[in-house]
């Protein structure tokens, strides 16, 4: 039986390159069946490619690729049990939306009777239902984007990828068709393998995400564990916004707790990694750790000047320059009623943190 932990796709040792270019090494990568996973990083990674070898678009250079333990390394595209919405969807302008969506379950040579099924619940699926006479000129970017998708769906492919597939959306719809993404998923039980280079994208929508660099793998995780247990400085800087201290430690306390120097402030900080006397690390604050205040608070702090503000709606933005003229972003909820809320450009202040939230890194060479 097929549960969460059933491998559905498996990348074995792939090599990839476009002339003297390497693109992919030795890659590696099991994806579950029913899974949302996200292949994340910037531009030149390699993960449109790793989908596009998927899809047989492309060809490996060596190494294997494997859907439920079959070999499909070498099948033609039109033999796998996977379909692809792309960034510009791809319709068939001179087709209604129920003949785009028809055009899968035509090409397999299914009985009328059957074709017509299948499409009203493909539309029923993506909301719309009452768009199959209509053409792609007439609708929306975000319905065209669920035309896309329910042509993709139409014949329950073992696994749906999409490239970039939201990116063409304006901002409060591309909001909207993620969380509508992530629901059909959950519906059809469908394993999705979404790209993107999106970082909120992958957060808000993923089981799993992949972070992609010059074709390596950096690290594997959940959203959260990405995200508050970055493995490197690479996926701490690429997924959110990151503050990254230098740091010395000075003495090792009992119970995971040390005693350093960061950035001419000693402090006590807690980690799970191993150093020595005198190592050389990195502190890593998100904005949203940080607490400026007016007044010193009690315990460790920074103290700092403000260098400008920008107003986010729901937070604010605040840049300081510390004491040692190193600049960090502290990111707030806003809050007119707080007295220590309206700083002015060249207040000092007093910035301190959660304790136990810092992340410590290896030192940035």
């Amino acid at each position: 039986m097929l549960n969460s932990k059933t491998p559905l796709i498996e990348f074995r040792s792939l090599y990839k390159s476009y002339g003297d270019r390497s693109i992919l090494q030795d890659f590696n990568l099991i994806v579950f069946h029913g899974e949302f996973l996200t292949l994340l990083g910037p531009s030149g990674c390699g993960k449109t490619t790793l989908l596009r070898l998927l899809a047989g678009l492309e060809t490996v250079d060596s190494g294997t690729i494997l859907i439920q333990g079959q070999d499909i390394t070498h099948l033609p595209a039109y033999q796998r049990k996977l379909n692809t919405v792309f960034q510009n969807y791809a319709l068939f302008p001179h087709m209604t939306v129920f003949d785009n969506v028809a055009f899968g379950p035509r090409m397999k040579k299914d009985p009328p009777h059957l074709i017509k099924e299948k499409v009203q619940e493909a539309l029923a699926c993506v909301k719309l239902p009452d768009y199959a006479n209509s053409y792609p000129n007439q609708l929306s970017g975000g319905q065209q984007q669920r035309v896309a998708l329910a042509r993709a769906i139409v014949n329950r492919p073992t696994a749906l990828l999409l490239d970039e597939s939201l990116a063409a959306l304006d901002f409060n719809l591309r909001g909207q068709m993620q969380y509508e993404l992530k629901m059909l998923q959950k519906t059809l039980g469908i394993t999705f393998l979404f790209v993107t280079h999106d970082q909120e994208e992958a957060l808000s929508m993923s089981d799993r995400i992949v972070v992609l660099n010059k074709g390596i793998i950096e690290q594997i995780g959940t959203p959260k564990e990405i995200y508050e247990q970055p493995l490197n400085h690479f996926v701490a800087s690429f997924v959110g916004q990151s503050n990254f201290l230098k740091g010395q430690i000075k003495e090792i306390l009992p119970n995971g707790k040390i005693k350093a120097e960061v950035e001419n402030v000693s402090v006590t900080l807690s980690t799970k990694k191993i150093f020595n006397l005198e190592d050389h690390f990195c502190v890593l604050l998100r904005p949203e750790d940080l607490k400026i205040h007016s007044k010193a608070p009690e315990g460790e702090y920074f103290e700092g000047t403000i260098l400008e503000k920008t107003y986010k709606g729901k937070t604010l933005d605040t840049l300081i320059r510390l004491s040692n003229n190193k600049q960090i972003m502290a990111s707030e909820f806003f809050d007119e009623e707080d007295p220590e809320f309206d700083y002015k450009i060249g207040d000092k202040v007093f910035i301190n943190w959660n304790l136990n939230w810092e992340i410590l890194l290896e030192a940035i060479k």
